[in-house]
């Protein structure tokens, strides 16, 4: 069964982002909704949606993407959290 999510991305500052997508062991990635790259005034909000097929849902899901400084961001998920982001 296909697992869907979002995150939501609360900027507190000013900020580009780019590059989104999904990576974990045991989760085939099906889809990442986001922008290629965009810029998020202080205190905008962008919704990243996401499905993915487990193969182990134990495992964490993670949504990565980049920053414009070049550091790389991670945020895990999974079926069981109860809350996301």
């Amino acid at each position: 069964m296909v697992y869907d999510g979002a995150l939501e991305i609360v900027a507190d500052e000013p900020i580009a982002l780019a590059g989104f997508r999904l990576e974990g062991d045991g989760w085939q990635p099906q889809a990442v909704v986001a922008p290629a790259s965009v810029d998020l005034a202080k205190s905008a909000r962008l919704e990243v949606r996401f499905s993915a097929l487990p193969d182990d849902a134990d495992k964490p899901l993670v949504v990565v993407f980049e920053r414009a400084d070049g550091r790389c961001a991670m945020r895990s998920t999974s079926p069981s959290d109860t809350t996301r982001g």
